[in-house]
């Protein structure tokens, strides 16, 4: 690429279904890359949706031009909303790239019917099923409909090669690359906790399979968990909480800054996250980047990172609760300094490198 292309600024249009303050794994990557790309001198804009209505309108926010819209989004999911589709539509012309984050809402779909011929990108963050049989259902409909999107962008950005993999199961992309998402978290010393709490970083849903960590607890009586995020299923945990007496050893944080969850992360004997499927793991390096071990599902995204970045990542079958409880007992009994090794590929700075060369080449 020679130095004019170097220097060449653009203007950026990004389409995603949230968008900070609303927490969540997509939301942070939209979040980074708004960010990352003004830092770099290019024009960035982000549509999305909220369901706070005092947020709903136009704002700048570090230098991104953002506009929230009102959607439909029941137990936050779907977001429907054709405001967004018109306001894409009346603005689209204005940028010289469009990308969309967030195959399995409307958002998207929105953004590829109305980029008027703009340069389309789509980060689909894939998971391709649902834990709930009803959204099953609805998916197998949609994947007709958003077929077309898939296979008519002029990118498709995958988070992993195994979300590469489910992706082409069902769809034929004309181009498809790898961008491995990055982590914030600066590296402490390395160092042995002592602590006897573990803990679970993300989203309160009911595929994410916290209600089993919580029954460990009644295994492992010294130990206690800390769980930091929210989500539409934390009604039903904490009353787990409450039915299994364990109020004195579980902590609901709720949302915490990146500092707070950062100590939370390094001050646990280790991160245990049971999810069922996931395009990514951006928890599993924030708590590696912290020498912090993960006792980690075996799903293939969470193979893939473990497979890159060694260490102490334990693979266990979330539903095998033995399984489970052995992987705690054996990481409190080893006493050896964690060591990840690759950490430095997953930095946003590398994330927006990627993602800015594939740009100008579309271009």
């Amino acid at each position: 690429m020679d130095s004019l292309d170097r220097r060449r600024k653009m203007k950026i249009l990004y389409v995603t279904h949230r968008f900070p303050p609303d927490l969540g794994g997509i939301e942070k990557v939209a979040f980074n890359q708004a960010n990352e790309m003004v830092k770099r001198g290019h024009e960035v804009c982000v549509i999305t949706t909220t369901s706070n209505a005092d947020l709903i309108g136009e704002s700048w926010e570090n230098g991104v031009r953002v506009i929230r819209c009102k959607a439909f989004s029941p137990n936050e999911a779907y977001f429907f909303s054709p405001v967004l589709g018109k306001t894409v539509s009346e603005i689209s012309e204005n940028f010289d790239i469009l990308h969309a984050h967030n195959y399995h809402a409307f958002p998207a779909f929105h953004g590829f019917r109305n980029r008027n011929d703009r340069p389309f990108v789509l980060s689909c963050h894939y998971h391709r099923g649902s834990h709930k049989l009803f959204r099953n259902l609805l998916h197998f409909f949609y994947r007709k409909i958003a077929k077309k999107m898939v296979e008519g962008s002029d990118l498709v950005s995958c988070v992993s090669s195994s979300e590469m993999k489910m992706l082409e199961l069902d769809f034929t992309p004309r181009r498809i690359m790898i961008n491995y998402n990055g982590i914030e978290v600066k590296p402490p010393e390395r160092r042995i906790s002592e602590s006897n709490r573990i803990c679970y970083v993300g989203r309160l849903e009911r595929y994410k399979n916290i209600d089993l960590v919580i029954n460990t607890l009644t295994e492992l009586q010294d130990i206690s968990l800390d769980i930091v995020g929210t989500g539409a299923d934390r009604d039903r945990l904490v009353k787990l909480v409450e039915r299994k007496d364990l109020g004195q050893r579980v902590s609901f944080h709720g949302h915490v800054s990146e500092e707070r969850k950062s100590e939370i992360i390094s001050s646990s004997k280790c991160l245990v996250t049971l999810s069922e499927f996931e395009s990514f793991g951006i928890t599993l390096l924030e708590s590696a980047m912290l020498s912090v071990p993960i006792i980690a599902s075996r799903i293939p995204p969470f193979v893939e990172i473990s497979e890159k970045i060694g260490g102490r990542i334990t693979l266990v079958e979330p539903n095998n609760s033995d399984e489970v409880v052995r992987a705690l007992v054996n990481n409190f009994r080893n006493k050896e300094i964690v060591k990840f090794d690759s950490l430095e590929e997953f930095t946003w700075e590398r994330h927006v490198d990627r993602l800015e060369r594939s740009y100008k080449e579309l271009l």
